[in-house]
């Protein structure tokens, strides 16, 4: 049993391992797998033209470090020197670089290595040793004479028990990833989307952040296009009414109102929103709430009964956003030409004042103290503007935070805990942080009075960001920064950070050893014991330090096993358009949450990269062609400094509007899927194999199936004999079987031609999550009337008949296994499941 992870796209393939995959060799190449390595693909082709030269790249070590001697054929480099080599590695220094990737068989029975005068070699282990036979179906596995042998039990599908986080933020996804609100010094809510509605989750805030309770709605996140080109705006509202109370308030939908009582939430009272008009600013106190969009509604929200609207205001221009003073006498109204002013005399009857903050601007949010008033405009196609705050007696300018072109971007404007918080996101060259500041109540102070790095954004630099509401109260200590929703305590003239060990994003699950979970998130990492299924614990972890990681994370690796890829970004395996990035390389041990321990540069490498056995491949459009450049992963921690590639080859393959790749170092296999035609309705696969340095072809096949978008960054997996191809736009999943005569078509399942469900249903699926044994694991989701729901299909790879179907409470990202449990990742919740086992 070991880790499966696989990343979903639009067209997915993974090659298995005959009728026992492992999906963990998939990427790390490493253990697992059926004995002895699994059945070979045939003898490589002698002859071929896959065009272009093998040609060495200078050696696998480090830009700037010695290289030990070796030779410069085609195909082959000098021996890695300094990070990029593989730590105490016997006899590596006079084998070609790569050949730790290039020997590994894939038998978690077998030491391998590389012998100069003999090429690699498979020691087999001691009867007796553990292994991982690539099943989650058998246990108590054990080396014999080499091969990897376990014993089968049985198992029905269900669900088991989960973890969840609050705060989750991924780079590179949704604008809008969730809602925070703040209730008190002492008490947060965060709202996390789910497939279907949201889980509210009660947070405290005292020395550290801690999880405290959970109630799940169906009320959905809702944005609606206004204002400028490309711009949404936000209609679901996390709303305080007092400490212990709030609103959740969602267009088009209800007006939820939920209790604090001993530390528990509870829904007191609903009402239905019949109109579809965008809710785009909202505010309460008491028994009051107040909605503003083409206008200003109130409503009563009374104790005892549901919420009901008592009055409507038409407002002159469209509404952006509202603030209460502190006192609850005035309410201020952002909106798209001006700042309106607000009288509460009868706080059930809203009425205008003269009085206007001109001159005209888009606002897209708005907050006062009571003596001030700050707010953030919009600038037309450049979406955020100048921050600005106004006294409140007189409406005369005293601040402005500047929107500096390329260097500065107010992103929100607030008060918290007596002061002014401002957040804005400053770039240097191609890198971007995220940096709050603390200023005087009342801006009079030139420099801030404090300030603290929050993030450091892996993905580039971008004018066209969207500007969001503050997140705090003027007369409590704590804000939420948006966009990631850290939290901060404000006070004594200083910014803190909280933090807490169920903080976080949980998208990458890996399995760390007996009855222990490694999870990977944007910026953040946690230790998970599963050793009791129904109650899976956080053992430890939260948020890693601001700019300690880039966009794409490995495991250190170890002289028995290969670096592993933890892509955490949106984009799966590196930030799109990028080529020139930061990889860095985190560490699991004991009790411990996964650390950043080192780093190393990737430059001018393709789009698309893939793993296999501690090697990394990266492709590229080139003139004749795609290029393959190849890495060897270092193996001890980096300085930072350039890895440069061992070997590049020019494939002739046509370039196509989109293309996924796949390599197995362990088989030396490499299958390229295609879809060569402007309409992309056919799938071309080829199959090549690897001797004497490059790769030659070795079969090819075209399926009438399509990807769904052009120049799309997905993941392929390679391992053994066959291929499990998902296409997400055609619904249809096809498994091919290689041969000594090449690839052939063993079964196809079209879930499009088979659904007959109602036509108000309607469900896809979006590619494969993991695979374990015989049975493959696809992500999909399903629409009925009642909303979305996230789905994990399990199909017998030989039939591709459904075996296991597990509903989860959002979309999965990964997948492992670990003490006879699937493991499923996702954005706020890991979550547990027994497996299909005969």
């Amino acid at each position: 049993m070991t880790m499966r992870r696989l990343a979903a796209g639009s067209v997915v393939a993974a090659w298995l391992l005959g009728a026992c995959a492992d999906g963990d060799a998939l990427f790390s190449g490493g253990s697992g797998g059926m004995p002895n390595g699994g059945a070979d693909g045939g003898e490589p082709a002698s002859t071929g033209g896959v065009g272009g030269a093998a040609t060495s790249a200078g050696g696998a070590g480090l830009a700037g470090e010695p290289a030990s001697d070796g030779g410069s054929t085609a195909g082959s480099a000098p021996a890695p020197g300094g990070e990029g080599g593989a730590a105490g590695a016997p006899t590596l220094a006079s084998c070609p670089a790569g050949a730790l990737g290039f020997c590994d068989d894939g038998n978690s029975c077998t030491q391998d290595r590389c012998d100069p005068e003999l090429g690699c070699i498979h020691e087999a282990l001691a009867d007796g040793a553990a292994c991982d036979d690539g099943s989650v179906c058998t246990e108590q596995d054990s080396c014999v004479a080499g091969t990897c042998q376990g014993r089968s039990r049985s198992s029905l599908p269900a669900l088991r028990g989960s973890v969840r986080s609050f705060g989750a933020f991924l780079e590179g996804g949704p604008e809008y990833q969730g809602l925070a609100a703040v209730l008190s010094s002492s008490r947060l809510i965060f709202a996390e989307p789910l497939a279907l509605g949201f889980a509210l989750r009660l947070v405290s805030a005292e020395d550290e952040l801690q999880l405290l309770d959970e109630t799940l709605t169906t009320v959905p996140l809702e944005t609606r296009q206004a204002g400028n080109i490309g711009d949404s705006t936000l209609g679901t509202h996390l709303v305080p009414l007092t400490e212990s109370r709030f609103a959740l308030v969602s267009t088009g939908w209800s007006i939820e109102i939920y209790d604090v009582v001993d530390d528990e939430l509870k829904l007191s009272s609903q009402a239905r929103l019949s109109h579809t008009n965008l809710i785009a600013g909202a505010a309460g106190f008491g028994e009051h709430l107040y909605l503003c969009g083409s206008g200003l509604e109130t409503f009563d929200v009374p104790l005892a009964s549901a919420p009901v609207r008592v009055s409507s205001l038409e407002v002159p221009w469209p509404c952006n956003g509202l603030s209460l003073t502190p006192d609850h006498q005035r309410l201020y109204a952002a909106t798209t030409r001006d700042i309106r002013q607000l009288s509460l005399t009868d706080p059930a009857s809203p009425g205008l004042d003269d009085e206007i903050i001109e001159p005209a601007h888009y606002y897209t949010s708005v907050a006062t103290d009571g003596s001030s008033i700050a707010a953030l405009e919009d600038v037309f196609l450049q979406v955020t503007g100048d921050a600005t705050l106004w006294d409140a007696s007189n409406l005369r300018e005293r601040r402005r935070f500047a929107y500096t072109d390329g260097v500065s971007i107010p992103l929100s404007i607030g008060f918290v805990g007596g002061g002014l918080q401002v957040v804005t996101q400053r770039t240097s060259g191609d890198r971007r942080t995220l940096v709050a500041e603390l200023h005087s109540q009342n801006g009079s102070n030139a420099d801030p009075i404090a300030e603290l790095t929050l993030r450091a954004y892996s993905e580039p630099a971008a004018d066209h960001v969207q500007g969001f509401a503050t997140i705090g109260r003027p007369g409590a200590s704590l804000s939420v920064v948006p966009p990631t929703r850290q939290v901060l305590r404000v006070g004594a003239g200083k910014l803190e950070e909280l933090h807490g060990v169920a903080q976080g994003n949980l998208s990458r699950v890996v399995a760390a050893g007996p009855s222990r979970v490694a999870v990977y998130g944007s910026s953040s990492t946690h230790l998970l014991d599963v050793s009791e299924p129904d109650v899976p614990r956080i053992v430890a972890g939260g948020l890693v330090s601001a700019g300690s990681t880039g966009p794409l994370w490995v495991t250190l690796g170890s002289d028995s096993a290969p670096p592993q890829p933890l892509s955490v970004e949106e984009s799966r395996n590196a930030i799109p358009n990028r080529t020139d990035f930061a990889v860095t390389q985190l560490e699991q041990t004991g009790e411990a949450a996964p650390r950043p321990v080192g780093s190393f540069a990737l430059h001018g490498t393709g789009a698309q990269h893939l793993f296999a056995s501690g090697l990394l491949f990266s492709f590229s459009k080139a003139d004749a062609g795609t290029e393959l450049t190849t890495f060897e992963l270092p193996r001890s921690a980096g300085s930072g400094a350039q890895l440069r590639p061992i070997e590049t080859q020019v494939l002739s393959l046509a370039p196509a509007l989109a293309r996924t790749y796949a390599v197995d170092a362990s088989k030396s296999a490499l299958i390229v899927a295609s879809s060569p035609d402007a309409d992309r309705t056919h799938v071309q696969v080829s199959w090549l194999q690897r001797s004497d340095g490059q790769w030659h072809p070795r079969g090819e096949l075209t399926l009438p199936t399509a990807f769904d978008r052009p120049n799309s960054a997905d993941f392929l997996a390679v391992r053994g004999s066959t291929v499990a191809l998902v296409s997400e736009r055609n619904r249809r999943v096809d498994v091919l079987e290689l041969t000594k005569d090449g690839l052939a078509i063993r079964a196809t399942r079209d879930f499009e031609a088979e659904y007959t469900g109602p036509p108000y249903e309607s469900w896809d699926i979006w590619g494969i999550v993991g695979v374990d044994g015989n049975v493959v694991y696809l992500r999909s989701t399903f629409w009925d009337d009642d909303g979305s729901r996230a789905r994990v299909l399990g199909l017998d790879l030989a039939s591709l008949k459904t075996v296991a179907t597990y509903d989860l409470p959002e979309a999965v990202s990964s997948m492992a296994v670990s003490d006879g449990q699937l493991v499923f990742g996702s954005t706020s919740h890991v979550v547990l499941a027994s497996p299909y086992c005969e």
